[in-house]
């Protein structure tokens, strides 16, 4: 890979914290499903709140996925070391949630689905055009990573192409992928048939809804889109505009979805998400370099978006794993008794769960992901300083910003998705 720069001296904590924040939102947007609100209006009230929030999550971590894999790499990097830097940071974390939820189903009885646990096991499961690749992988939430596995493979190509592309002509390019995610899904549905129906809540076909959504090609689109804005902020072209501005643009445009686009639309795919999102990270970013502080940027925030990876691997198989036991049931497949509870109860579920999956997301930080990426994550050479990682944001999620530094201020390596 030659597209790189040299160095970039700087780290990115603003970004790190904006992680949980995105991680967070595809929590909220599965608490939905358990149903745990007895008051039926307050139910209403919270689906119609929170539909949404997981979808503009994981584009979240598509969009800055491609924003840090740009902003870190280097001239002499190479694919191979590439290629290793990814595998240690993915794949140990998945193999550990991807045992634990198989565990639990297993404890539960349910009969598995050799084809589709294999295909989630090896994150091949986006690519099948069958809905039980998604509705019974072992660990739902991974399909995202499917998506991020066709992003690393791409990248050492796509970094070239981007490398190439003009400094003053960097934002209609950017404009371009925008209109075009919203455009290709348009076109492509028009050629698919209408059934069967999407097994998700929605208006859409399956075929329509997995061509839109789940399959990776059809989401290079925030990829490239973040590779595009981190060369915008590199060249220096991104306007001071600040990133609260950029985060009020962000929340009125998840206002707008919900209030103009049905749950598990085609077409979360499209600028509505993609501008506004991928401007405040850029905006972020910028602050980050000049070293102004940021609500996200703080030293908690940072420690959060550290563990978000893990947070966002288990928490689904947590979530309803703990609603089943307060019917003293198993998950499963989700066929468990729904146990409704009174509002400030469901509350206090909510946060209870939310706090275990923080803890038990530290856990798989400290013992599994970090010493991964310390051992693993390059060959050792002797003679020459032991890069450490620190992480500094950047998920599924579908990337962190983890960079390993040989001396103060000059990043030379980078840790991408989660």
């Amino acid at each position: 890979m030659t597209a790189g720069q040299d160095v970039r001296p700087t780290r990115l904590p603003s970004l790190t914290g904006l992680r949980f924040l995105a991680a967070l939102l595809v929590f909220i947007n599965h608490v939905q499903h358990l149903g745990i609100f007895a008051n039926a209006s307050v139910q209403k009230g919270y689906v119609t709140a929170v539909e949404n929030a997981g979808q503009m999550g994981v584009s979240f971590f598509f969009i800055l996925s491609g924003f840090v894999l740009t902003w870190v790499a280097r001239r002499d990097d190479t694919v191979g070391l590439f290629y290793r830097r990814r595998f240690f940071k993915i794949v140990p974390n998945h193999v550990v949630a991807y045992l634990a939820s198989l565990g639990l189903l297993l404890a539960a009885g349910v009969p598995l689905m050799a084809p589709e646990a294999f295909a989630n096991l090896f994150l091949i499961q986006a690519w099948m055009p069958s809905s039980d690749y998604i509705v019974y992988s072992i660990n739902g939430v991974t399909w995202s990573l499917s998506v991020e596995l066709l992003f690393y493979i791409s990248f050492p190509l796509l970094i070239l192409l981007v490398g190439q592309l003009r400094p003053r002509r960097l934002w209609a390019w950017f404009a371009g992928i925008a209109v075009a995610s919203v455009v290709l899904p348009l076109v492509v549905a028009q050629f698919l048939p209408a059934t069967p129906k999407s097994p998700f809540a929605g208006p859409d076909s399956w075929p329509v809804l997995w061509i839109s959504y789940f399959f990776p090609p059809m989401r290079l689109f925030e990829f490239v889109a973040g590779m595009i804005l981190a060369k915008i902020v590199l060249a220096g072209r991104f306007p001071r505009i600040g990133a609260l501005p950029m985060a009020l643009l962000t929340v009125a445009a998840y206002v707008l979805s919900v209030m103009v686009l049905p749950p598990y639309s085609a077409y979360y795919v499209s600028a509505l998400y993609l501008v506004p999102m991928g401007l405040l990270i850029a905006a972020l970013a910028v602050a980050d370099d000049e070293g102004r502080r940021t609500a996200t940027g703080s030293r908690p925030m940072v420690w959060l978006g550290e563990i978000s990876y893990a947070f966002f691997l288990i928490h689904l198989f947590i979530l309803f794993n703990t609603h089943g036991a307060l019917a003293g049931q198993w998950a499963g497949w989700g066929a468990y008794e729904r146990k409704a509870l009174s509002t400030p109860l469901a509350v206090l579920f909510i946060l209870a769960v939310l706090a275990l999956c923080v803890l038990l997301s530290w856990l798989m930080y400290a013992f599994v992901e970090r010493p991964m990426m310390q051992h693993f994550s390059r060959p050792r050479r002797s003679g020459h300083p032991v890069g450490v990682p620190v992480a500094v944001g950047a998920y599924l999620g579908t990337g962190e910003c983890e960079h390993r530094v040989d001396q103060p201020a000059v990043v030379v390596g980078f840790e991408g998705h989660r």
